[in-house]
């Protein structure tokens, strides 16, 4: 049975007693309003509804993400992270490494639609998605971008990070802090993750570690005790 984007986030948060939870790129609220922690604080330029009142145990940030990180005033570390923002291999990198500096020890980011469904729905401009779609007479409406780049980054250049990936779902990431041996780095040129086609999904398809969610969890409650 396929989990849904909250049901993954529900059970890493569910790791936590009294956890807290941020989410990039909120769009109309189904995940965020879903999952249940102590605090939880959402990031969104433009949401897709009209967010009520901040409270201490939820706050609504009506900004981009470059600007939640680097807002001085706001410091709060969190034990489980969800970025779904813009579909860019670019700003989910940069969302990435900001989110380093506020998970909790023992913390998780869960990383969005890394594993594009087809060739359209990896393309990065949505307009040039829809227009292939379009043209192929497609009926799956998927759009992941290329953020499916980043799994290979972090393989490549964060070896103190752990991965893997639910396959369950549609593709969501799971990172934990793990530092990773030698002989998991894949070498590979900053320049060439970036132009990493949508063929690169397919034929390093090993590099995503599929694995049941339950899985997943017991690797990352394995890595603290």
């Amino acid at each position: 049975m396929a989990l849904a984007r909250a049901e993954v986030v529900q059970q890493m948060l569910d790791r936590f007693v009294d956890p807290t939870y941020l989410e990039i790129g909120v769009s109309v609220g189904d995940t965020f309003h879903s999952v249940r922690a102590k605090r939880k604080v959402a990031v969104d330029p433009a949401f897709g509804f009209t967010p009520p009142p901040n409270t201490p145990e939820v706050r609504y940030y009506a900004v981009t993400s470059d600007e939640y990180f680097g807002d001085p005033a706001v410091n709060d570390v969190f034990d489980v992270i969800y970025l779904d923002g813009l579909h860019t291999f670019e700003q989910t990198l940069r969302d990435f490494t900001n989110s380093i500096e506020r998970l909790n020890a023992g913390g998780v980011i869960v990383i969005d639609d890394v594993l594009p469904s087809s060739y359209h729905a990896s393309i990065r401009d949505h307009r040039t998605s829809v227009r292939v779609r379009t043209a192929l007479g497609a009926t799956n409406k998927s759009w992941m971008g290329d953020v499916y780049r980043l799994v290979f980054f972090i393989r490549s250049f964060f070896q103190q990070f752990e991965t893997a990936t639910v396959m369950e779902n549609h593709g969501e990431l799971v990172v934990w802090r793990k530092t990773r041996s030698a002989e998991t780095i894949v070498d590979r040129r900053v320049e060439e993750v970036g132009r990493l086609p949508f063929e690169a999904t397919v034929t390093n398809r090993d590099e995503y570690r599929l694995l049941p969610l339950a899985e997943i969890l017991r690797m990352i409650d394995g890595n603290h005790r």
